[in-house]
């Protein structure tokens, strides 16, 4: 479902939370990062063969600039571009057929560079489903964002945020 979904050029996170949710972080990250991958994977090479021409009229003047980074070094790039991303998830799994990316790096740069925040959001998930467990009643959001199950999976977001910012000055303004 997954998959489909991603094709469909639906967004991850939600995926990603509720494959915490329902398998628990690590297997659900790892799920969760599986289905992602294909699911963009699968996107990428469609709009490869069938809509390269419409992407490139629409996105090519917006994201230009990336076209020498990805002819010089295009995994080590493409994996910074899925790790700091900013772009949509929909969107940035079309891009990169404007620079005509290998299919096998964009599978293993999805695979590696979706990881970190596969694991996260998956994190988050698999907290809200522990302090569901512990509670008769439903939790104030107080006592949700102040168990660890919740607050551990935002600040590996905000870190990750942080950690993008720096990469995407280093990298991308370069």
């Amino acid at each position: 479902i997954v998959i489909i979904w991603v094709f469909l050029l639906g967004f991850g996170s939600p995926a990603m939370i509720l494959a915490g949710f329902v398998f628990w972080k690590w297997f659900g990250s790892i799920y969760a990062l599986i289905a992602l991958t294909i699911g963009a994977t699968l996107l990428y090479i469609f709009a490869k063969y069938f809509l390269k021409d419409l992407i490139f009229e629409k996105f090519y003047k917006r994201f230009s600039y990336f076209h020498k980074k990805f002819k010089n070094n295009e995994f080590n790039f493409f994996l910074i571009y899925r790790f700091v991303s900013s772009i949509p998830f929909s969107i940035s799994n079309i891009v990169p057929t404007i620079f005509n990316v290998k299919v096998k790096t964009f599978f293993f740069g999805t695979i590696i560079g979706l990881y970190p925040q596969t694991f996260i959001w998956a994190s988050l998930g698999s907290g809200l489903d522990k302090i569901i467990d512990k509670n008769l009643e439903p939790p104030s959001i107080i006592e949700m964002l102040s168990s660890k199950e919740i607050y551990f999976p935002i600040i590996g977001f905000i870190i990750l945020v942080i950690l993008g910012i720096i990469i995407n000055k280093k990298y991308y303004n370069n």
